[in-house]
């Protein structure tokens, strides 16, 4: 899946609940521009937003960030909270070419007997 900032995109969890794991890997398409932030949060069922997950990748000046880096973040939602991931422009607010892929998204249950 490609994002391009600016861009927020939500999901619902259909009532799953207990201890998962959010996996999956992540890279710029271009390395060029000020960068992109990747921001993963959890929306409860009150509104208030949970942060989860917070990433800079400047493949322009990081040779590493042009590489998938993996992503493994662990969770723990209510029934009726959203999953929630925020593509934005780098520091310098600059969106050219700050287009992000994420690969192999999934949501895998950690805990046993829930």
């Amino acid at each position: 899946m490609a994002l391009i900032a600016p861009v927020t995109v939500r999901t619902s969890f259909y009532g799953a609940t207990g201890d998962m794991m959010l996996t999956g890997s992540a890279t710029p398409i271009f390395n060029v521009g000020d960068g992109i932030q990747m921001n993963i949060f959890l929306k409860r069922h009150d509104g208030r937003l949970q942060s989860i997950y917070r990433r800079y990748f400047d493949s322009g000046r990081n040779a590493e960030d042009r590489n998938w880096i993996p992503i493994a973040i662990p969770i723990n939602p209510d029934k009726n909270d959203q999953l929630e991931i925020e593509i934005a422009a780098g520091p310098q607010g600059d969106s050219t070419a700050d287009w992000l892929a994420l690969s192999s998204l999934c949501l895998i249950k950690t805990s046993a007997g829930r």
